[in-house]
């Protein structure tokens, strides 16, 4: 974890859920809590301590925007989580049942692109 006097890294990435007009941004940070503060005029103020926390979703149900922060020591359980919370949120706004092949599909989807995004940068978030 990053430390204050540390310089932020960060990497973007993002993809398209196109038939319900949400876009998930992933953000690779070197601190999860100073990045999420960052996007609070997009997502609200920060509600919670993000102490030592790897990874997190904040949306914007106005522009159908979902954001995952992650740093390096998330897991793909942890993307997987975030993931889910990305989905949980799409389908509510849109009406859609949490269905069981519907949500395993698209978390299948959203976590395949998180963790290769992630893979791709790896290295140099170390």
């Amino acid at each position: 974890m990053a430390n204050k006097k540390d310089k932020l890294k960060e990497e973007h990435g993002s993809t398209d859920f196109e038939v319900f007009g949400w876009r998930v941004f992933f953000i690779y940070t070197s601190n999860v809590k100073e990045t999420r503060e960052a996007l609070s005029h997009k997502v609200g103020a920060l509600e919670t301590s993000l102490e030592n926390c790897p990874a997190l979703h904040s949306y914007n149900a106005k522009l159908n925007d979902s954001f995952v922060i992650f740093n390096n020591t998330a897991t793909i359980g942890d993307l997987a989580h975030e993931c889910f919370h990305v989905l949980w949120r799409m389908f509510i706004s849109h009406g859609v049942e949490l269905d069981n092949e519907t949500t395993a599909y698209h978390l299948g989807f959203l976590v395949d692109k998180i963790v290769d995004f992630k893979k791709k940068f790896d290295n140099k978030m170390k």
